[in-house]
């Protein structure tokens, strides 16, 4: 018998003023999520996973 978990979730940024800070962690995050796996190259967590929010004041 094969269990399965699945697991909900989001990521946010945080508000600041400094927007050199947040963009660089726009840049780390999205880095981040680029370097993940695609398809089925490990199918515990890969990219189709997770979203880009283009939006700054959006998201990630």
């Amino acid at each position: 018998m094969e269990s399965e978990s699945i697991v909900y979730g989001c990521i946010r940024d945080w508000p600041s003023a400094d927007s050199e800070q947040c963009r660089q962690r726009r840049a780390n995050n999205l880095a981040a999520v680029q370097a993940l796996p695609q398809g089925e190259a490990w199918p515990f967590i890969g990219r189709e996973m997770f979203s880009f929010c283009r939006n700054e004041e959006l998201g990630l």
